[in-house]
């Protein structure tokens, strides 16, 4: 949710009205008030489409996600901040960003010089993919950089789109080579940066908040569990649907 919170002001500046757009394109204009509130991925595909047609800004994904960083990944960046290195920092998200985020998974391809942080929908049936991918990518630009540095930059920056006729914009928001039309949405980056300290390290930090993270998504689960136990027994074949979980949970 958090990415989109700047919609409304977007709209504003456009001169629209941000409850009507937003009810207009089918979601509830009171998840803009939480960042920690949860919206469905279909829905902000939506929205990024629609604001585009409505506000004549090509890549609103571009403009939306430009002050946004760590901060929009809640619980599990600020974990990452304090993480010893950027690998670690990196494979912490992958393991744990079905706790921010169910329509979509980061991947790390590590190769012998080069590696890839990369971004995939995998929510079937989602208007506006051009726009969440900008969006994504210029999020983990500036994630990147919160880590590492200001002065940090990709090799080379994959995006899932078609070339825009002009591409400027692009150019401006990454400042490095770009690939249109790449297979996957990702961030290129020498393997060795895996390997550097980042800057507010602190490693028992870390390990605390990371601990914190693991007993809140267990109790989260546990209570979850518990909820579809009493469905279970209170519904025709619930049984059934319970053994299947509890024998996915070993």
């Amino acid at each position: 949710m958090a990415p989109l919170l700047e919609l409304p002001r977007m709209l504003c500046a456009h001169g629209l009205d941000p409850d009507e757009f937003i009810r207009d394109s089918g979601s509830d204009p009171a998840l803009f008030s939480d960042p920690e509130n949860t919206i469905d991925f279909a829905a902000v595909g939506r929205l990024f489409a629609r604001a585009a047609v409505a506000t004549g800004i090509d890549f609103p994904g571009l403009e939306l996600g430009r002050d946004s960083g760590l901060g929009v990944l809640g619980a599990v960046g600020k974990m990452m901040r304090f993480a010893p290195d950027l690998g670690t920092a990196l494979h912490a998200l992958i393991l744990r960003f079905h706790l921010h985020d169910h329509g979509a998974v980061p991947s790390l391809w590590e190769m012998d010089e080069l590696t890839l942080f990369g971004y995939t929908v995998f929510t079937p049936d989602v208007p506006g993919t051009d726009h969440i991918y900008d969006a994504a990518l210029v999020i983990a630009l500036n994630v990147f950089r919160e880590l590492l540095g200001k002065g940090w930059k990709p090799v080379e920056v994959q995006l899932f789109r078609d070339a825009p006729g002009d591409s400027r914009i692009f150019r401006r928001y990454f400042g490095t080579k770009l690939r249109f039309g790449a297979e996957h949405a990702a961030l290129v980056f020498p393997t060795t940066d895996l390997d550097r300290p980042l800057l507010e390290r602190d490693p028992k930090v870390y390990v605390q908040l990371r601990d914190e993270l693991e007993e809140s998504a267990n109790r989260h689960f546990a209570i979850s569990r518990r909820t579809l136990g009493q469905v279970a027994h209170g519904t025709a074949g619930g049984q059934r649907i319970l053994d299947d979980v509890m024998t996915v949970d070993q």
